[in-house]
């Protein structure tokens, strides 16, 4: 069965954070890619000419991830030795028994596969942006939090005629903290997988073949097996019991976890600080939405900052928990 695609997840304005870009690991599928501020938005499905947002970076949950599969095989046989058989016999005599064994054996049908992720950062350069300014707001956050670590949220509004339009600097050292904030969320989907899915299949691969029995009947087969199944996972993941849709929800939720965790908690959000264009460097080059310089009423730069940024200190393990 094959899990449905989870909605992308992108930086809101951009103080608040990069959103994911992958880890590079081939064999688990997630690729880091850099993009411009237009290939952002349309990876997370947003027209670049009227986003009046300011993404920096989007990620997609595991998208097409697949459930692993079991199937039981019931065997009845005739029991072995004489004492078995007679034994089965009177019983069979006296109360009316099967005179046969019944034994169960676990088949993998299917096996797990974490899905992949679509996922783009914002690199080095300086944006357009369908922004504007409010100075007013811009000079009062500046007050309270100097250097702009919480400044991004009220300070930027949509850009509209005859108004000045904010370009966004993207310095090399905080881009690099970019794809880094992006590889945090992506090594917590893989650690959110490798605790559950994975974990199903490892369950499900040590009973593959066995030999459950022998049982008086098939129910008593069956729950061999199921007992065995979670007895070779997690307690807290006894509650899923064999229902691999229960599993891969509980793959998603784990997921969820590291937007919680992480994008909630500020850990991943930049904030801002007006500069003047000759406090940039020459060789930073300007890149349009559109591809086109557009209307604008003068031009405002704000280059990005550590914020209250918490970037490489928390790993997946503190953030992706079962409780």
């Amino acid at each position: 069965m094959r899990g449905a695609p989870a909605p992308y997840s992108a930086a809101p304005l951009a103080v608040n954070k990069p959103r994911r870009a992958p880890v590079i690991q081939p064999l688990l599928r997630r690729y880091s890619a850099r993009a411009d501020l237009a290939g952002v938005f349309r990876a997370d499905n947003g027209d670049p000419a009227t986003q009046t947002g300011l993404d920096l970076a989007t990620t997609s949950g595991p998208q097409q991830y697949t459930l692993p599969a079991w199937s039981i095989a019931i065997e009845r046989r005739i029991p072995q030795g004489f004492f078995s058989r007679l034994n089965r016999a009177m019983g069979a005599l006296t109360f009316g028994d099967d005179t046969h064994e019944v034994y169960a054996r676990l088949t993998i049908t299917r096996n797990a596969e974490q899905g992949t992720n679509i996922s783009v950062y914002l690199g080095t350069g300086i944006y357009e942006t369908n922004m504007h300014l409010n100075e007013a707001t811009y000079n009062l956050q500046e007050q309270q939090n100097p250097g702009g670590a919480r400044n991004t949220p009220n300070s930027l509004t949509g850009w509209s005629a005859g108004r000045s339009r904010v370009y966004v600097v993207m310095p090399p050292a905080i881009a690099g903290q970019n794809k880094l904030a992006e590889e945090e969320h992506l090594r917590d989907f893989i650690y959110a997988y490798d605790r559950t899915l994975r974990v199903a299949q490892q369950a499900l691969e040590y009973l593959r073949g066995k030999n459950f029995g022998p049982f008086d009947n098939e129910e008593e087969a069956r729950e061999a097996v199921r007992t065995a199944f979670l007895n070779r996972v997690p307690r807290p993941l006894r509650r899923l019991g064999m229902d691999m849709n229960q599993w891969g929800a509980e793959y998603m939720r784990l997921c969820l976890k590291s937007r919680s965790e992480r994008d909630d908690s500020e850990w991943h959000s930049f904030g801002i600080e007006r500069v003047r264009r000759d406090q940039l460097p020459k060789e930073l080059n300007i890149t349009y939405l559109t591809g086109a310089r557009r209307a604008e009423g003068g031009r405002v730069y704000v280059r990005m900052n550590t914020g209250v940024t918490q970037i490489g200190q928390h790993a997946p393990d503190q953030v992706i928990t079962y409780e």
